[in-house]
């Protein structure tokens, strides 16, 4: 276990996400099972629980869900909520790599960016069976546009993050032809959305012209990070539970 993960994190998690709308976000979840699925959606697996946010949610709507993260300590306090709430979710430790939960679901969640924390080709393959388990698919591609053929969302982040301007040249010569261009959002869906975590480097992972497009979210959802900041100051200043 990280220590980004481990019981600090643990500990101030519901006051840094307290005003995150996880309500809405479960919303999103059912949309995307009614759209999506391959059968009516009953039973959830949310990978990467952690204190419950999204789990507990669902299981109020009905929903049998078992949730999985790798934090003894999130887990803890989504048993205590769930306790209290006198829901009957079932929360489990375990690795996503590696877990293999022994059950079938309808559909299966990752909220919370919980794939990108999987940091190789092989980590990013060993998820593979949740999503064929489910009817889906979990592909990668080499050539953008063959990524991008019918999609609904393209997402974008900076090629060169601080601490690595040494590699810049290097990452640019390597990763072009890979930028979100207007290109490469006429091959997405019509209703295609185009999200980036901020800051871009214009001209460099996305165009100019798609980021302050009509098909961008990027704003939006530069504004949902500010739920995130109000837990800081709050936790800071004295105001979130104490622990």
């Amino acid at each position: 276990m990280t220590e980004q993960f481990g019981p600090s994190y643990a500990s101030v998690y519901d006051t840094l996400y307290g005003e995150k709308d996880y309500e809405a976000e479960c919303d999103l979840i059912e949309e995307a099972g009614r759209r999506f699925g391959a059968r009516p959606i009953h039973r959830i697996l949310d990978l990467g629980c952690g204190t419950g946010g999204h789990a507990l949610p669902l299981t109020r709507r009905g929903y049998a869900v078992v949730g999985v993260d790798r934090s003894e300590e999130m887990l803890a306090e989504a048993r205590r909520k769930a306790a209290l709430a006198g829901l009957e979710t079932r929360f489990m430790r375990g690795d996503l790599r590696t877990v293999r939960v022994g059950e079938r679901f309808d559909l299966v969640a990752m909220m919370f960016a919980v794939l990108g924390y999987q940091l190789s080709d092989d980590d990013v393959a060993a998820l593979y069976p949740f999503a064929e388990h489910g009817g889906g698919e979990l592909a990668q591609f080499i050539d953008p546009r063959e990524a991008a053929a019918g999609s609904d969302v393209l997402y974008t982040d900076v090629w060169t993050s601080m601490g690595q301007e040494a590699e810049r040249e290097v990452r640019l010569r390597d990763l072009a032809g890979y930028a979100i261009d207007g290109g490469l959002l006429a091959a997405a869906a019509p209703d295609a959305i185009v999200l980036h975590c901020l800051p871009a480097h214009r001209g460099e992972e996305i165009t100019d012209d798609v980021l302050e497009g009509p098909r961008s979210r990027v704003w939006v959802q530069a504004a949902h990070r500010r739920t995130a900041m109000r837990g800081v100051f709050r936790w800071v200043s004295g105001e979130g539970p104490e622990r």
